[in-house]
C-alpha cells in the first residue's frame, strides 16, 4: 500500500496531514513522520476531511496528538468510505452536530485501533458519531472525559454514538469520566453491539445508562415484524464500576425488541447507581435488561437504585412475544433499592404475560430494599422459576414487616437454601420446599477473577442442587458430580489456605503451592514460580522473577508486586499445550492473550481465550496483576 508520510505539525501546507489526506487515494497510508513524537497538531481551520479509504496510523510518532482546539471536530468521514484510525490520542475536538472528534458519514466503515480520545466535546457523541447503516470497529482504545451532554440530544452519549441500522463493536477499550445524555459512554439504536473485554469507569447520563444505552438490535425495533430474526446485544468479560446516571440502568440499559437477544456474560456490575428522574423513576442500580435475555457469570454488588431493582431490572416488552430470561451462575450482593419507592434490593422483575423467568444456581446475599422484596420484588406475581439457588439475609424495611425476601413466593426448581426462616405469617418462603438453613457464605470476595460468595466448609448449600445444573460454576470452574446450590461449587481445596516462603536466593530456585491458595513470597534476588491449582498469591519481592503458567485451569492467581521491565510472565508451555503445537508468534497480536487495565494504572487483567478470535470461545480472566510502577503490561511483559 502506499504511504504519505506527514512531515510537520502545520495545520496546513507542504507536508501536513491536511495536505496528506487532499491527495490520498483508495488504499493509502498516511504515517507520520518519528519527529512528531510528543508534538501537537493544532487545528486552525476546521476539521480534517477525509474523502478516501485510508489508514492514518501515528505508530511512527509515538505520543502523537491532534487537537481541534476546541474549536472544531478532528476528522470527518465522507459517505462510503473505510477509514481507520491508529496510534493517536485525539483530543479537544468540538461540535455541536454529530461527533466532537469524529464524525462517520452514512454507508461508511471506521475502524479505532490503540487511539486515545481526551476531552472532545459534540452534540451528537461527545468523541465519535457513526452515521446510518454505518459500522464501527473500537480496539485497545481509551475515551476520557468526552462531554455529549451540550445540546442535550437524548441520542448522545459521551463517547461513542451509533445511528440506526449499523453496528458497533469494542474490544479491550478503556471507558471513563464520560458525560452522556442518554449513555454515559455509548449509545447505539437498532443495531447489533458487541462489547468484549472493556472497563466502564466513573461515566455520567443525564437520562439513564451511565456505561452502555442499547436501543434495538436489528431493523424495526418496536415495529418489527414476527418474521424478522432480530440482532444481538452482548456484553462479555467487562468490567462497570461508578457509573451513574437518571431514570433505569445506573451502568446499562440494554433493550431488546421482537426476536433480539440480549447476553450479559462474565462481567462484574459493581458500585453503580440510577437515581431518580424527573419523572420520579429509578430502575436497575446495575442495570435495565429488556426482551429476550441472559445473564451468566455475572456479579452486581453494591449497586443502588433510587427506586426499584438495586441491582437489576427486568422486563419483557410486549414485542418480544413468548420471551425467555434466564440467570445462571449470578452474585446480587449488597445490593440497595432506597427512598420509599426501594422495591426489590437485589431484583426486580416486570416481565410481560408470556414471558419464562429462570433464575438458576445464583447467590442473593444481604440485598436491601427499603420498601418490599430484599432480594426480589415480581410484579404482580408473575412466574419465576428458581433453582439450585441460595437466598440469604435480605432484608426489607417497611412498617409491616412483609417481603422481607421477596414479594411473592417463586416456583420452587428444587435445590434451593434460603436464611433467616420467615419471622412471621406476613412473609412467605422465597420458594414452598427450599430448605432454611445458614449457607454459610464468605465474605464477597476476589477468586480467580471473579467476585464471588465461597462456600465455607459445612455449608448446606454443598452438594444440594437438583439436576439441570451449569457444567461450571460462576468462575469457570467444573461443577462435581454431586453438585452445589448456588453460583459457586464448593472443593476443600480451593478454600484451603497455607503460606510459604522461599528460602533460596537463586533465580533457578522454583516455588509452587499446593492444590490450595497458597500465598508464595520470593525473595530480592530473583525466583521462579511455578502454577498450580488453587488462587494463589504471588509476591516476588524485588529481582528478575519469572512467573511461570503451565496450565489453562491454573487460573485465579495474584501478583501483588509485579515489575514492569524486569520480571516475566511465561505461558510457553500452556500454549503449546493448549494449541497442540510449538508456539512461536505473539499471543497477544494472535489475540489469544489479552491485557485489560482495571481501576488503576497499576491493576490488570490477564485474559486467555483458548481459540483465539477466529473461534467461538471468548476471553475468561486467567491472572490479576499488581504492577509496583506506572507503565503498559504488554507483549514484553510475557515469554510466549
Amino acid at each position: 500500500m502506499p504511504t504519505i508520510i506527514v512531515q510537520n505539525a502545520n495545520d496546513q501546507g507542504a507536508g501536513s496531514l491536511r495536505n496528506a489526506l487532499a491527495q490520498a487515494k483508495d488504499g493509502d497510508v498516511i504515517a507520520f513522520a518519528s519527529g512528531l513524537a510528543n508534538k501537537t497538531i493544532k487545528l486552525t481551520s476546521g476539521e480534517l476531511s477525509v474523502k478516501s479509504d485510508v489508514t492514518i496510523n501515528g505508530a511512527a510518532a509515538n505520543n502523537l496528538t491532534i487537537s481541534g482546539n476546541d474549536k472544531s471536530r478532528i476528522f470527518f468521514t465522507a459517505y462510503g468510505t473505510d477509514v481507520t484510525l491508529k496510534n493517536l490520542t485525539i483530543t479537544d475536538g468540538y461540535d455541536r452536530g454529530r461527533g466532537g472528534a469524529v464524525r462517520v458519514s452514512s454507508n461508511s466503515e471506521l475502524t479505532v485501533d490503540n487511539v486515545q480520545f481526551k476531552n472532545n466535546v459534540g452534540g451528537q457523541g461527545g468523541a465519535i458519531h457513526v452515521g446510518f447503516r454505518s459500522n464501527a470497529t473500537v480496539i485497545n482504545s481509551t475515551f476520557d472525559n468526552n462531554d455529549g451532554t451540550i445540546t442535550k440530544n437524548g441520542f448522545s452519549a459521551g463517547a461513542i454514538a451509533n445511528d440506526n441500522n449499523g453496528s458497533l463493536t469494542v474490544k479491550g477499550s478503556r471507558f471513563t469520566n464520560n458525560s452522556g445524555q442518554t449513555g454515559g459512554a455509548i449509545y447505539t439504536q437498532l443495531g447489533p453491539l458487541t462489547v468484549e473485554n472493556s472497563v466502564f469507569l466513573n461515566n455520567r447520563s443525564k437520562d439513564g445508562a451511565a456505561g452502555i444505552f442499547a436501543d434495538g438490535a436489528s431493523i424495526g425495533g418496536p415495529r418489527a415484524s414476527a418474521s424478522s430474526p432480530g440482532g444481538t446485544i452482548k456484553v462479555s468479560g467487562s468490567h462497570f464500576e461508578g457509573n451513574e446516571g437518571f431514570g433505569a440502568g445506573g451502568a446499562l440499559y440494554l433493550y431488546g425488541y421482537g426476536k433480539d437477544k440480549t447476553i450479559v456474560e462474565n462481567t462484574k456490575i459493581i458500585d453503580n447507581k440510577s437515581k431518580s428522574n424527573y419523572k420520579g423513576i429509578a430502575q436497575g442500580g446495575g442495570a435495565r435488561l429488556n426482551g429476550n435475555v441472559t445473564v451468566r457469570n455475572v456479579t452486581f454488588a453494591n449497586n443502588t437504585s433510587e427506586g426499584q431493582g438495586g441491582g437489576l431490572w427486568l422486563d419483557g416488552d410486549t414485542t418480544s412475544k413468548n420471551a425467555v430470561i434466564n440467570l445462571e451462575n449470578v452474585t446480587f450482593s449488597g445490593n440497595r433499592a432506597t427512598t420509599d419507592k426501594g422495591l426489590g434490593g437485589a431484583i426486580a422483575i416486570n416481565p410481560s404475560a408470556d414471558a419464562k423467568l429462570n433464575v438458576k444456581n445464583s447467590t442473593f446475599f444481604k440485598n436491601y430494599a427499603q420498601k418490599n422484596g430484599g432480594a426480589f420484588w415480581v410484579v404482580g406475581g408473575q412466574p419465576v422459576t428458581l433453582t439450585n439457588s441460595i437466598v440469604a439475609n435480605n432484608t426489607a424495611n417497611n412498617l409491616s414487616g412483609t417481603g422481607q425476601q421477596t414479594s411473592f413466593q417463586l416456583r420452587d426448581g428444587g435445590g434451593n437454601v434460603e436464611f433467616p426462616a420467615p419471622a412471621n405469617s406476613r412473609n412467605s418462603r422465597v420458594t414452598a420446599n427450599s430448605r432454611i438453613a445458614d449457607p454459610k457464605l464468605g465474605s464477597l470476595q476476589n477468586v480467580n477473577g471473579d467476585l464471588v460468595h465461597p462456600l465455607l466448609a459445612g455449608s448446606p448449600a454443598i452438594g444440594a442442587a437438583v439436576g439441570g445444573v451449569p457444567t461450571n460454576d460462576q468462575r469457570g470452574f467444573k461443577r462435581d458430580g454431586d453438585p452445589d446450590s448456588g453460583a459457586y461449587e464448593f472443593s476443600g481445596a480451593n478454600n484451603a489456605t497455607s503460606t510459604l516462603a522461599s528460602t533460596s536466593a537463586q533465580s533457578t530456585s522454583a516455588l509452587t503451592g499446593s492444590s490450595a491458595n497458597d500465598t508464595l513470597t520470593g525473595t530480592s534476588d530473583g525466583d521462579r514460580f511455578l502454577s498450580s491449582s488453587g488462587a494463589d498469591k504471588l509476591t516476588g519481592k524485588g529481582g528478575n522473577d519469572q512467573f511461570v503458567y503451565t496450565d489453562i485451569n491454573h487460573r485465579g492467581d495474584t501478583i501483588t508486586d509485579f515489575q514492569i521491565g524486569a520480571d516475566k510472565i511465561v505461558l510457553t508451555e500452556l500454549l503449546d499445550d493448549l494449541l497442540n503445537k510449538n508456539y512461536t508468534g505473539n499471543a497477544i497480536t494472535d489475540g489469544y492473550v489479552k491485557v485489560v487495565q482495571g481501576s488503576s494504572n497499576k491493576n490488570f487483567t490477564v485474559q486467555i481465550d483458548p481459540d483465539g478470535r477466529n473461534g467461538d470461545s471468548s476471553f475468561r480472566s486467567f491472572l490479576t496483576v499488581n504492577t509496583t510502577n506506572t507503565g503498559s503490561l504488554n507483549s514484553e511483559s510475557f515469554v510466549f
